[in-house]
């Protein structure tokens, strides 16, 4: 069992983003925190929502398009979030770089693309410094509540 745990707080959503905090812990000390960014709450709907709260288990993923650069969120079974496929946390600058997954950056910024919504800044450096540490600590997955 792993004593990695991380938590999204959402803090503010309208209709086209919601904004939130992203925590990691190793037990009850906190390791790393930034900004996230995703879609807003629609049923979650494939590829147009955000996830719903809950608990999740999120893993590093070591193949693919995302070679240690995304972390795979599925349910706590390993069975991917019901109704939805694919789910990442990632980097992406723009609401629109999100397809239900959640991007994290180390701050959100006012609307860099003139489409009127907050953007995430620095979004590749949180992502490289997530997995860094997930490297360093040999923490190949933990477990993440969004609330």
């Amino acid at each position: 069992m792993s004593n990695y745990k991380a938590t999204l707080t959402r803090i503010k959503g309208n209709s086209k983003q919601t904004e939130g905090i992203f925590s990691l812990y190793n037990n009850r000390q906190k390791l790393f925190e930034c900004r996230s960014l995703e879609l807003p709450w629609l049923n979650n709907q494939q590829n147009i929502s955000c996830i719903p709260t809950g608990t999740y288990h999120c893993t590093l993923r070591t193949t693919g398009k995302y070679k240690n650069r995304a972390f795979h969120v599925t349910e706590k079974n390993g069975q991917e979030v019901k109704g939805r496929s694919g789910i990442l946390i990632h980097s992406g600058t723009y609401n629109s770089h999100t397809k239900g997954c959640v991007l994290l950056g180390l701050d959100l910024s006012s609307d860099l693309n003139a489409d009127g919504q907050l953007d995430v800044t620095y979004s590749a450096a949180a992502i490289e410094l997530l997995v860094k540490l997930a490297i360093t600590y040999g923490m190949e997955s933990f477990d993440l509540t969004v609330n």
